[in-house]
């Protein structure tokens, strides 16, 4: 896949209806840390995901990712993104 091709894509995802880029609030780790999330945050790896829990977890959203890190943050409610996608195929019916 070329970088056009990807970003068309990602454009496209953007585009869709159902989704929203969610923008972070004053505070918005402040959930995070009382969930103890912090911990998970200093581990290099792990800061980009907190990050992502926690403005999540501020606007009340659904996360949905490739990413089974997100099983580590209590409270998070987070979808297995392939798993999302699958499931209306499993569900037809002949």
């Amino acid at each position: 896949m070329t970088e056009e091709q990807a970003i068309e894509i990602i454009d496209q995802w953007l585009m869709h209806p159902a989704n929203c880029v969610l923008q972070p609030e004053p505070h918005h780790s402040a959930p995070a840390e009382r969930n103890g999330f912090g911990v998970w945050g200093r581990q290099g790896n792990l800061t980009s995901d907190m990050h992502l829990a926690a403005i999540a977890m501020q606007s009340g959203a659904k996360l949905y990712t490739l990413d089974a890190d997100f099983v580590r943050f209590k409270g998070l409610r987070w979808v297995e993104a392939a798993l999302a996608v699958l499931q209306p195929i499993n569900n037809r019916r002949p």
